[in-house]
């Protein structure tokens, strides 16, 4: 549950490198997707009997391909155990792959869907790909990328990182003006 609640905090710093009156236009569509997505990923810990448990499978990355892989943190039963540096995560999960990145599409499309691209490659690059690189244990990556979220959030804080990050226009373009116009008068 934790976990499916995350981007509603990811999305509320990263909406912070928008401009102010975009954010104020579309806080509350976002927050209710971050809701939604949350709904979804949480409903991976119900047993319901049209979703197979994904520790039981492995995904097929793309239809015709030999890659294939399991869904992070399932296993068996709730248990947490010694990782390569750090603790590793399982959980009777269902469902599908789509239900399971629900949380892939609210932390990270979602803020590139409303511009904010800076902070999602640093986010990215901070925190799944580091916790990648790190560990190939997949059941660990996920407390590795806590581990490291922190260092994330402090570089966010007080440093000259934080002014590269901050974004003026949606991929080159300008906002278009009925996105960014003052949403209260009287902020005038």
């Amino acid at each position: 549950m934790h976990i499916a609640f995350q981007p509603f905090f990811v999305n509320a710093v990263t909406m912070h490198f928008i401009p102010a009156p975009l954010r104020k236009r579309i806080a509350p569509y976002v927050y209710g997707l971050c809701f939604a997505a949350a709904t979804i990923f949480m409903m991976r810990i119900y047993p319901f009997h049209w979703a197979s448990l994904c520790f039981e499978r492995n995904f097929q990355f793309l239809p015709g391909s030999n890659i294939k892989f399991s869904m992070p943190f399932c296993g068996p039963e709730i248990c947490s155990t010694s990782g390569q540096w750090h603790i590793a995560w399982s959980i009777p999960a269902s469902g599908n792959i789509e239900m399971a990145n629900s949380y892939v599409y609210a932390a990270f499309l979602l803020p590139l869907i409303y511009g904010s691209w800076k902070l999602v490659l640093y986010h990215l690059n901070t925190g799944p790909l580091l916790a990648y690189l790190t560990t190939n244990n997949m059941n660990e990556w996920a407390a590795v990328w806590c581990l490291y979220s922190i260092g994330l959030l402090l570089l966010l804080i007080k440093t000259p990182v934080r002014q590269y990050l901050h974004v003026q226009s949606w991929y080159g373009c300008r906002y278009p003006g009925f996105l960014t116009r003052s949403v209260n008068r009287q902020e005038r």
